[in-house]
């Protein structure tokens, strides 16, 4: 999935938008990229969620201490049965803080057969 710009706010765990994946069953490398910026003094947490559920080691903390852009990612490996539902997931610590997501890509790579 890619898609443009997008300027949300968060506070809570919100997906980041348009960010969503239904591949047939298998096993595959889930990899999320984003420039992001416009915001400094802020935490970024971001993840990797199969059906809601925050996927192990997809877990990361970005630290934005200067304003400009910032490329951002996170990746895991997942299972999924042809009818769960791969999304990314964010918050940042101060809420409604609006942060710019530039064009993100979410990609999903099939691992064997």
């Amino acid at each position: 999935a890619t898609d443009t710009n997008a300027n949300i706010a968060s506070g809570a765990e919100i997906q980041v938008l348009s960010m969503t994946l239904t591949p047939p069953a298998g096993t595959y490398y889930v990899y999320f990229e984003a420039p992001m910026g416009d915001v400094s003094g802020t935490r970024v947490y971001l993840w990797i969620c199969v059906n809601g559920v925050q996927q192990p080691n997809s877990y990361k903390v970005y630290r934005l201490t200067a304003a400009g852009r910032f490329s951002i990612s996170t990746g895991c490996f997942v299972t999924v049965n042809g009818a769960d539902v791969i999304d990314v997931e964010w918050n940042n610590n101060n809420s409604g803080t609006n942060v710019s997501f530039y064009q993100r890509r979410l990609c999903a790579i099939r691992i064997g057969g």
